[in-house]
């Protein structure tokens, strides 16, 4: 797989009907090799120089009878770390409230009504013009929800010593920690 010409139809780099080595099935590998220098550039030509990554694939069986293999992989993730916040005080400096403030150290929240910061960062703006000033203790860990990845393969293996074939189908469905962040292959 060479990705280093320039499609016409992007100017990413790579080809449009190609993504490199993700389309390869992890399930599928038999073997990697790293070449380096000389003998890569001897093997794969000039563009070899600076070294070539082998990846050989896995191949049929050549005893004569089928073998069907059956795998699944399920990992779980949560945000790490979630910082302690403060929740005293809001958005301004100095005890004064400042809806362009970037800070946090406003007045005290206390339920009080402030101007919507909306106002000041929205000129299409049509909700309320003020809100009660109270601490949001949980935005961060509500912003973040558990995710998961989950593979299923499956992989049939038959042949003899003149044929061989090899095929294997792998499901992945994962949703990350992050609303819409979500993956079908």
């Amino acid at each position: 797989m060479d990705n280093s010409v320039t499609s016409p139809a992007t100017d990413i780099g790579g080809t449009t009907s190609f993504d490199g080595i993700s389309n390869i099935n992890p399930e599928d590998i038999e073997s990697i090799t790293v070449l380096k220098g000389p003998s890569a550039a001897a093997l794969y030509g000039s563009r070899a120089s600076n070294g070539v990554i082998v990846i050989t694939t896995k191949s049929g069986s050549k005893e004569g009878k089928a073998k069907i293999s059956v795998s699944s992989n399920f990992m779980a993730s949560n945000a790490y770390n979630l910082l302690n916040q403060q929740n005293v005080y809001g958005q301004g400096a100095g005890g004064v409230y400042n809806p362009l403030s970037k800070t946090s150290w406003g007045p005290k929240m206390e339920g009080q009504s402030v101007a919507a910061w909306q106002l000041s960062h929205n000129p299409n703006y049509d909700g309320s013009s003020t809100y009660a000033f109270t601490p949001q203790p949980n935005n961060s860990s509500d912003f973040f929800k558990g995710g998961y990845n989950w593979s299923k393969n499956l992989t049939a293996s038959m042949g003899n010593e003149k044929t061989q074939g090899y095929f294997s189908y792998t499901n992945t469905t994962a949703e990350g920690i992050v609303v819409g962040n979500e993956l079908e292959r």
